[in-house]
């Protein structure tokens, strides 16, 4: 079997086609009743209709993405200029009622407070809220420098610990075994 390739040409009259084909179309009537209707197609509108219906569901969750990412934003930039505002004019204080009380603070200060007021109150030596029966409460900020310490003992200050504490075991080792040797040496000796 022999194969032969030609080139090919196919040359249609879209109007043409169109024409003898109809074009089916859909909608609502002034009712709001679907309605489906063929007829010869216009080219120009009916061909640019369809091709806008296939785009607009090829490119709807991409035109949703492209939305929602400049609306958040355009809102991330002035709910940031809000906040900036707010900040910048302060708080008032405010009573158990909801009172205003004291003079007007920025956030700053207020955080500031906050963290030394954190800092200061009183906590048992294990860390947690005291209890009434012990009186050995000390600051949070005594607490956590304790801890730290503790933490330093264990860790390279500790090792030097260790190895000078067995340093001194070893010498006083020798010297006791020394001194001992010599005493046992004098009694043996007399």
């Amino acid at each position: 079997m022999t194969e032969l390739t030609a080139p090919i040409q196919l040359v249609v009259d879209t109007e043409k086609l169109l024409d003898q084909i109809g074009w089916r179309t859909e909608g609502y009537d002034h009712e709001g009743d679907p309605y489906e209707h063929t007829a010869p197609a216009n080219l120009r509108t009916d061909l640019a209709t369809q091709v806008a219906r296939i785009l607009a569901t090829d490119l709807r969750e991409d035109m949703r993405a492209v939305v929602r990412e400049t609306v958040t934003k355009v809102a991330g930039e002035q709910v940031a200029e809000v906040v900036n505002e707010v900040f910048a004019a302060g708080f008032r204080k405010t009573n158990t009622y909801g009172e205003p009380i004291g003079e007007t603070i920025t956030v700053r200060e207020m955080v500031a407070d906050q963290i030394r007021v954190q800092l200061e109150r009183k906590v048992g030596e294990d860390g947690r809220k005291p209890d009434g029966y012990r009186g050995n409460s000390i600051s949070y900020v005594e607490y956590i420098a304790r801890t730290a310490a503790k933490e330093a003992l264990r860790g390279e200050l500790g090792i030097a610990t260790t190895e000078a504490v067995d340093e001194v075991k070893n010498r006083v080792k020798a010297l006791v075994a020394d001194q001992l040797g010599a005493q046992i040496a004098k009694a043996v000796t007399r």
